[in-house]
């Protein structure tokens, strides 16, 4: 992806974070420099930091108020080990935001406090290990809900009993199942969703 773009009052103008990091996929040994933004697939702002995907099974979180970031202390390792991989993000509400895998979904809690001498609370919760998403552009917020595509079709994740999903829940897009079943997975991660006038 292309790196954060920073506003400098000073000058008033916008500068590209610096990305000195060497991707892990690449082979190349780490250097944790402190002052810099690992390369990453995708990355948003929010709570005032920058969250990247530095790895299959890691998210990366920047200091408060800045793009700097240390991969060794501020960072989510997520469901490493159980052949899943992180899809994408999507911000929610009181400092969490949703994480989605290819076969799971989970909330991360970003500690809003800016206190060193407080032990850091942010942590990573399960949603459902039973589904999960596909494609990144797909995840849409409507309102209250949020919808995405995962391997059986379209579903709809509510925020009631902590967004969690029961077995048994099917997909919103039941009814026509049989176009879902012709989908061609080997380029489905391109796929793109939006939300408008009530249709998906």
């Amino acid at each position: 992806g292309k790196p954060p773009l920073i506003w400098d009052s000073a000058t008033a103008q916008f500068i590209a974070a610096d990305q000195r990091y060497a991707n892990p996929s690449s082979g190349t040994a780490l250097t944790y420099l402190t002052n810099s933004l690992p390369l990453a697939e995708f990355g948003f702002y929010y709570q005032n930091r920058v969250v990247a995907k530095y790895t299959n099974h890691q998210l990366v979180v920047s200091d408060i108020l800045s793009f700097q970031t240390d991969v060794q202390f501020n960072a989510f390792l997520i469901n490493q080990g159980g052949n899943d991989i992180i899809v994408g993000c999507l911000p929610w509400i009181e400092s969490q935001f949703l994480v989605f895998m290819r076969n799971s979904i989970y909330i991360a809690f970003l500690d809003p406090r800016f206190d060193i001498t407080q032990p850091d609370r942010s942590q990573i919760t399960v949603v459902t290990t039973e589904l999960g998403c596909l494609a990144r552009k797909t995840i849409v917020n409507a309102g209250q809900y949020v919808l995405f595509l995962s391997t059986n079709g379209i579903y709809l994740l509510t925020p009631q009993l902590d967004l969690k999903v029961i077995g048994n829940t099917m997909p919103l897009s039941e009814s026509i199942s049989d176009f879902f079943a012709g989908i061609d997975y080997s380029i489905v991660s391109n796929s793109v969703a939006a939300y408008y006038d009530n249709r998906f």
